[in-house]
Parts: C-alpha cells; sequence; structure tokens
C-alpha cells in the first residue's frame, strides 16, 4: 500500500530524507511504525512509542491533517501521513 509519508525532527534524523511515497505492508499506525524500525532501525520504534507500546506524547502523528494518537487507527492508500516531535519551551 502506497502512503506518503513526511517526519521531522528527530525521526527525520533518524530516516534521513524520505520518497515521495513508501510502499508498506499493513494497515495501520502500528503497521507503519513496524515498517519504518524494519528499514530504518528499532531506535525509531523507540522513539515514536512508550513503555506501553502507545505512541509517545512527545510525538504527535496527522493522518490527512487529523491528529491521531490511537497507534491501531487504519491507515488507507494514498494517505498524507505526517510524524512530528512537539516541542516545548517557555520561561522557568
Amino acid at each position: 500500500m502506497q502512503v506518503h509519508l513526511k517526519v521531522y525532527g528527530i525521526i527525520r534524523s533518524i530516516t534521513g530524507e524520505l520518497p515521495e511515497s513508501l510502499d508498506i505492508s499493513g494497515h495501520t499506525v502500528a503497521d507503519l511504525i513496524n515498517f519504518l524500525a524494519t528499514k530504518y532501525g528499532q531506535k525509531i520504534k523507540d522513539e515514536l512509542l512508550d513503555e506501553k507500546g502507545e505512541l509517545d506524547f512527545a510525538y504527535a502523528l496527522f493522518i490527512k491533517g487529523e491528529r491521531k494518537t490511537d497507534i491501531h487507527t487504519s491507515i488507507q492508500e494514498g494517505d498524507k501521513i505526517v510524524i512530528t516531535n512537539i516541542l516545548g519551551g517557555g520561561n522557568n
């Protein structure tokens, strides 16, 4: 299944520039993360998932512009997916 994936921040430092589209197997966010871990290394999975195996709160994942937090969320052919770390800051 072809999807369009853009990654930013720490994840991009692991993957480098991604191709226009990726051909992944499976149909969920979890399948996408497993695909990325197989292709780019376990570090991606360690970054994106918390100790319970859920999407870590430090990351935002968007499918067709809508934020998703459940790794069991379905992905469809041609979906545009963005993964970025959430930046925080402020005064101490």
